[in-house]
């Protein structure tokens, strides 16, 4: 069970630091809003060094949180003196707050919920804009079956993980007994004692009681008051008012582009009625004036044919009078 809450420990931060970083990166990148802001550190914050930057400070502190975790180094109760403690109430509720908090980064963006922009962000520790997946296509052998995942959609993606994964805390810390992770409760402070045999812990012949303690076992500062499934169950109000929140934003911009899109459809459709209608009168104009000039044509060739129908019989008397006067002369000239 420890190793357990000790991997849960480090994905939870690994979870939570690439959410940091990757608001933190999208904020330097991003140059229409709030320009002059940090102007220094979005000038340097490009190219190489901003993803050396970003793997240099997520190997370090990653380092450091794995062998602070795996070594025991880092004990909340000793720190803190136990001064300060917990109970299951306080646990469900931060749990609750922090995954409103997940939510809330997600809809704070400027492009929600479609996150259209002119301007390509790039995924968080790369200098790419988006993120192809080839190996269905190939191994499938269907051309239409490409993944495609831009910027943005690849950033909060991560955050839907983690978003999830803050959501099963809630969900146990609502749900939580001591006696299931081999835990018990010394009154009257309602102190949590840990066993500290794996053995023992799973073995349902233990006794869980401070009669049966074994030198491995040890007090944590947390504590256990059995609040009542209605009182845990008000935890989770803050998330359940950021999910509310987030279908709420989501159908409202939702509607309101796909009205400005339907609207944007009509005008295009009206321009291209209008253009067709344009088209079309050209169209008839320039077929009318070839009527027109193809009747005048005809009516000038009617004409002609009309005037020389009506030369044809001078012209066919003067070539007989024609005829008529050279056999004359050759009749003279015979004799």
């Amino acid at each position: 069970m420890k190793t357990v809450m000790k991997v849960a420990a480090f994905g939870t931060w690994g979870g939570d630091s690439i959410t940091v970083m990757m608001v933190f990166d999208m904020m330097l990148q991003d140059r229409n809003f709030y320009s002059e802001w940090a102007t220094r550190l979005r000038n340097w914050w490009t190219g190489r060094n901003r993803i050396i930057s970003f793997w240099v400070i997520m190997i370090v502190l990653s380092t450091l949180v794995l062998l602070a975790i795996g070594s025991d180094s880092v004990s909340w109760d000793k720190y803190n003196g136990y001064f300060f403690h917990t109970d299951e109430f306080d646990r469900a509720f931060l749990a609750s707050v922090i995954t409103l908090f997940d939510l809330m980064i997600v809809i704070q963006d400027w492009e929600f919920p479609h996150f259209t922009t002119n301007k390509d962000v790039k995924l968080v520790g790369t200098n790419s804009v988006d993120l192809r997946i080839k190996t269905l296509r190939k191994v499938l052998n269907r051309p239409f079956w490409d993944v495609h995942v831009e910027g943005k959609w690849f950033n909060y993606g991560i955050i839907s993980i983690v978003m999830c994964l803050d959501m099963n805390m809630l969900k146990n810390q609502v749900l939580y007994r001591p006696q299931d992770y081999g835990q018990f409760v010394e009154p009257p402070e309602n102190t949590i004692w840990n066993i500290g045999s794996q053995d023992r812990a799973n073995d349902p012949a233990t006794i869980l009681n401070l009669d049966n303690l074994q030198p491995e076992d040890y007090r944590m500062n947390a504590r256990y008051n059995d609040f009542s499934s209605a009182s845990l169950g008000a935890t989770a109000i803050p998330a359940i008012f950021g999910v509310v929140m987030f279908v709420f934003l989501y159908w409202r911009y939702n509607k309101d582009m796909n009205l400005a899109a339907a609207s944007r459809r009509a005008n295009s459709e009206k321009e291209l009625a209008q253009i067709s209608a344009s088209e079309t009168n050209h169209s008839s104009s320039r077929k009318l004036s070839t009527d027109l000039a193809n009747s005048d044509v005809v009516a000038v060739d009617s004409e002609r044919s009309d005037v020389e129908s009506r030369n044809a019989p001078a012209r066919d008397a003067d070539s007989l009078n024609i005829q008529a006067r050279g056999i004359e002369d050759s009749t003279r000239s015979g004799e």
